[in-house]
């Protein structure tokens, strides 16, 4: 099954599609961005980004998992349980859009509109991190049960990082085995992001 989210960018939006086992080339002609993707090469009428994603099986026993974790990490982890700290799935997500709002005043963050999240239903799954019942971070996945796969697509915290610096040391520090996997860009939303760059820097000068 593939994950489908829209992504509205003001008077724009395009379709997002995560988990596909491959790019249907009717979407080449559509604003559509698929991530996550089994790398099949080039595709006509698609723009492939190749990149490598850590996967940890979440089936091995707890212990199994933990020992796949950096020392440093577990370590961590030891200590949070010791000061107390509280993990937990959310219900929505709009304390997270606060802690990310609060966040994104101080940091250049990519936009998180509400339609977006919406649009993940069923697939959304929202985690918190409390002190004393005080939300210090959240973190949102999306998840496709049918295929078994779960992927952090935002963070939302009080620490001084930046949203993409704390995912790459989420990314570094909980082990996994690397998969070479690819996003496909379809013509049209390649196009599209052309041409409004360029626009924009003309209005620019």
């Amino acid at each position: 099954m593939t994950v489908i989210a829209r992504v509205p960018r003001g008077s724009f939006a395009y379709w997002e599609k995560r988990f596909a086992p491959y790019p249907q080339l009717t979407d080449a002609v559509l604003p559509v961005h698929y991530l996550d993707c089994p790398d099949s090469g080039r595709i006509l009428g698609f723009v492939r980004q190749p990149s490598q994603t850590p996967m940890i099986d979440l089936l091995q026993t707890p212990d199994a998992i933990m020992g796949s974790f950096r020392a440093n990490t577990r370590n961590e982890i030891r200590r949070a349980e010791r000061e107390a700290v509280q993990c937990r799935a959310a219900s929505g997500f709009d304390k997270f859009l606060a802690l990310y709002e609060a966040m994104s005043t101080q940091k250049t963050l990519p936009p998180t509109p509400r339609g977006y999240f919406e649009s993940l239903g069923k697939h959304r799954c929202v985690t918190e991190a409390t002190i004393d019942d005080k939300i210090v971070c959240s973190h949102v996945y999306v998840a496709d049960r049918s295929v078994g796969r779960v992927r952090l697509i935002r963070s939302a915290s009080l620490f001084r990082e930046s949203e993409h610096e704390e995912r790459q040391k989420i990314a570094q520090s909980f082990g996994g085995q690397l998969r070479l996997e690819a996003n496909y860009l379809s013509a049209a939303l390649h196009a599209y992001r052309v041409t409004h760059d360029l626009y924009r820097r003309a209005r620019d000068i």
